[in-house]
């Protein structure tokens, strides 16, 4: 299904336990969206799209327990003229994009301090387990810049008994990529560790960069 919210500059939405998406479908508001809860999923082949017209945030709340479980393989597009991801997205074996589509300003980067996982999963069965591969995870500024901040986690890693790992493409073909050093990362307001990208065991894991600048 698709959900159209109209007539608000700005939406909240407030979900303690979780968001997850679930089947084919799209969310859309005019404005600013800011979305706040401890994890992002999607049930198994899920396919959705958040749309913000203006700056899309994610933020993860202090303290709680999340009660959704995501399935394998699902797929979510988030969009906005900026996108801060300051929370938690787990998809695994699953297609995750960040878009900013935004054209001027300071409206248009794609910022990351929180954890993308699209990470390889293991089923043990009775005598056997059953390996999944890492997924593909998008991080995509059209005028501006990506930059993975101090506590930032990019995960699209295998497990270490079988499957390949998956994906990580950035594009800012009008700016610049940035990797927020130990120091800068130490010397941070909020204490975070610098950046982690992880994409090990496995075979097959890809990187691709298409920027103006580093």
């Amino acid at each position: 299904n698709s959900v159209a919210i109209d007539q608000f500059a700005g939406v909240q939405i407030n979900a303690s336990g979780g968001v997850l998406a679930q089947e084919a479908g799209s969310l859309k508001t005019p404005g600013n969206l800011t979305i706040t809860t401890l994890l992002i999923s999607a049930a198994a082949g899920a396919s959705q799209t958040v749309t913000a017209g203006g700056k899309l945030e994610i933020d993860a709340p202090a303290g709680g327990t999340s009660t959704i479980s995501g399935g394998l393989g699902g797929s979510l597009t988030l969009i906005g003229s900026s996108v801060v991801e300051n929370g938690n997205i787990s998809l695994p074996s699953g297609n995750l994009t960040l878009h900013a589509n935004g054209s001027a300003g300071s409206a248009r980067n794609l910022s990351v301090s929180g954890s993308l996982d699209v990470s390889g999963t293991a089923k043990n069965f009775i005598n056997a387990t059953d390996y999944t591969i890492g997924g593909q995870i998008n991080l995509v500024s059209d005028n501006g810049n990506v930059a993975l901040q101090p506590g930032a986690y990019v995960n699209v890693a295998a497990q270490p008994g079988g499957g390949n790992a998956g994906g990580l493409s950035i594009n800012a073909t009008n700016g610049t990529f940035s990797l927020a050093s130990a120091t800068v990362a130490t010397s941070g307001q909020n204490g975070s560790p610098a950046p982690t990208l992880d994409g090990r065991n496995g075979q097959g894991g890809t990187f691709s960069l298409d920027v103006a600048n580093l």
